[in-house]
């Protein structure tokens, strides 16, 4: 969040240089927001970010000698800017998905959707929990092989990390994607989704039984049979979720 008494701060990530131009000069008409750089390539970019910790990057993937999207890529998520894309052509707008970007432009870049996007980005920073609504709302966005696929949540059954990857198991199919663990479950619905143990994440909407061990650990079976394991310490958040959604009297039938 910005506190109100200091200007947004801007970065423009573009090869182009007239459009860097005219979106430079409209940002810098605009009350509240401190364009702090400008980049050209990917490498550029990088430094640019890590130096002014831009709070929204209005960013053309198609970078000299680079992808934009790798720019983003070297970021945590938790320290990215935010992202307005510019972009020449919409196939960009899948990537988008990915990096949940606040706003999509193609050229030109008329004063309106400017703004658009810029009001897009303050919302996004005074709300940050927020849902991004980038894409369908009810579906989660993962890259895999070069493809951007979207799960609808409902499918979904748990999310496992594996090392820097995570296993994503949904109703008919199983993915490995390129993304730790807690990136994806910030894309997540809290309230459904929940972190069980330190590697897992669960959809509550799939589990059918708990199975308390000794100590305060256990196991959830979802109705496809799968059991996961849960952690001592993750062990009354679950139930009070489980509470929040089916009532305190179903706990029972949960075999707890």
């Amino acid at each position: 969040m910005t506190p109100s008494n200091l200007p947004l701060r801007a970065v423009i990530i573009d090869a182009d240089a007239p459009s860097r131009r005219q979106v430079a000069e409209w940002l810098s008409a605009q009350d509240g927001v401190a364009l702090v750089g400008e980049a050209a390539t990917g490498r550029a970019a990088i430094t640019l970010i890590r130096r002014h910790r831009p709070q929204v990057a209005f960013l053309n993937p198609d970078l000299e000698g680079g992808d934009g999207f790798e720019v983003l890529r070297s970021f945590p998520a938790a320290e990215r800017p935010l992202t307005v894309l510019l972009s020449t052509t919409s196939d960009s707008a899948l990537q988008a998905f990915e990096f949940e970007a606040v706003d999509f432009l193609l050229p030109p870049y008329v004063s309106s959707r400017l703004t658009g996007a810029l009001e897009r980005v303050r919302r996004r920073l005074n709300n940050p929990g927020a849902p991004i609504h980038t894409g369908p709302p009810d579906r989660l966005s993962v890259r895999i092989s070069g493809r951007i696929l979207l799960l609808p949540h409902r499918d979904i059954r748990f999310l496992r990390a594996r090392n820097l990857k995570t296993e994503i198991r949904a109703s008919s199919s199983l993915h490995l994607v390129n993304h730790p663990l807690h990136e994806l479950a910030v894309k997540l619905p809290g309230g459904r989704f929940l972190r069980i143990h330190r590697s897992t994440v669960v959809n509550l909407d799939h589990v059918t039984q708990i199975r308390p061990k000794a100590h305060g650990d256990g196991a959830v079976v979802l109705d496809d049979g799968t059991e996961i394991a849960f952690s001592r310490t993750r062990r009354r958040a679950l139930l009070e979720e489980l509470m929040r959604l089916h009532g305190p009297a179903s706990i029972g039938g949960f075999g707890v």
